[in-house]
């Protein structure tokens, strides 16, 4: 996630977190991540690793990606 905030917050790339193609990357993602927190078998830290990770993906979504199944 730091990665991404890095990259997509320079101004010379003209990147921003608010263009949709961002977003939707990041609404795609974040669903694959929340699978890991229904599988019973994985190991506490996988689960503290996707709640971090979601955490700070909810931080850069829009209010209306956040909206409908993902909620």
């Amino acid at each position: 996630m730091l990665l991404l905030r890095i990259n997509y917050n320079k101004q010379e790339n003209g990147l921003q977190t608010s263009e949709a193609s961002f977003q939707d990357f990041l609404r795609r993602v974040s669903k694959i991540v929340a699978l890991f927190l229904k599988d019973e078998k994985a190991e506490n830290e996988v689960h503290r690793a996707s709640l971090r990770f979601l955490k700070t993906a909810v931080a850069f979504l829009n209010i209306d990606q956040l909206k409908g199944d993902l909620s």
